[in-house]
């Protein structure tokens, strides 16, 4: 889901000459973007939506964006290895961040990882709304690919310790032949293509995963995918209430 971000990163950087434009609008996700209390550009920083929740969220991280700025993360830091900037973060915090934090991109991750639930990051947006249809197909096969509609997967929505250690496990094991620790932004920016039917490849799918690793941690994507999909008897994938048994605060059956 961290992808919705790139039109607007992508027109940030191809101004800079490090991509060919492509017939992507930057309007829309624009509309996901907000400046934080610090006076940062953040990405995706939302709360869940009112309807999707049944608990008080009490963490809410003040302590991000020291990789960005007014207009978003610097060409240093957008192309430079995740691991070498994570590395350089004061010893104080290095334990408690990670790339989605230090760069206010998909920053709701990071507050899904302090409130110790991830079901909190796929409940801030809506896959059904209009303008993310494109997104939402996408992320139907990126799921699919990766295999985190797996009932193990399922299993795990409302385990925060089970979730995060199936995705540390996955992260040093599976994921780990795509150089997670030499990942950068523009990794990401590459293999997202909205406008191709087929896409993501089964690779492309999979360094997309070892990406969210790079960044911190898969986790996210995975509760994403839990929460919001569904195999269903046909062969296809099926979205929210599409599925038999969906429920907006609960997520899946399993």
């Amino acid at each position: 889901m961290r992808l919705l971000l790139l039109p607007w990163w992508y027109l940030r950087i191809s101004a800079d000459g490090l991509a060919s434009q492509r017939d992507i609008k930057g309007e829309e996700a624009e509309t996901l973007a907000s400046i934080d209390h610090n006076g940062n550009m953040c990405m995706l920083c939302s709360k869940p939506l009112p309807e999707r929740v049944d608990r008080v969220y009490s963490e809410f991280r003040t302590d991000c964006g020291h990789h960005s700025s007014p207009t978003g993360p610097s060409k240093a830091d957008l192309t430079k290895p995740i691991a070498d900037f994570l590395q350089e973060v004061d010893s104080s915090r290095q334990s408690n961040t990670n790339g989605f934090c230090e760069l206010n991109f998909a920053k709701s991750c990071a507050d899904a990882i302090a409130n110790k639930d991830y079901s909190y990051w796929p409940k801030t947006f809506d896959l059904k709304e209009p303008r993310l249809q494109a997104v939402a197909k996408w992320d139907a096969r990126y799921c699919h690919l990766n295999g985190f509609l797996s009932m193990k997967v399922k299993s795990l929505q409302h385990d925060f310790e089970g979730m995060q250690a199936e995705a540390r496990h996955l992260c040093a094991t599976k994921y780990s032949k795509y150089g997670v620790e030499k990942m950068s932004f523009i990794d990401m920016m590459e293999r997202a293509v909205y406008d191709d039917p087929a896409a993501p490849t089964l690779e492309d799918a999979e360094r997309l995963a070892a990406w969210n690793c790079a960044m911190g941690d898969v986790g996210c994507d995975m509760a994403m995918c839990a929460y919001s999909f569904c195999e269903q008897s046909n062969g296809t994938v099926g979205l929210y209430d599409e599925c038999r048994g969906w429920h907006p605060v609960h997520g899946m059956p399993f």
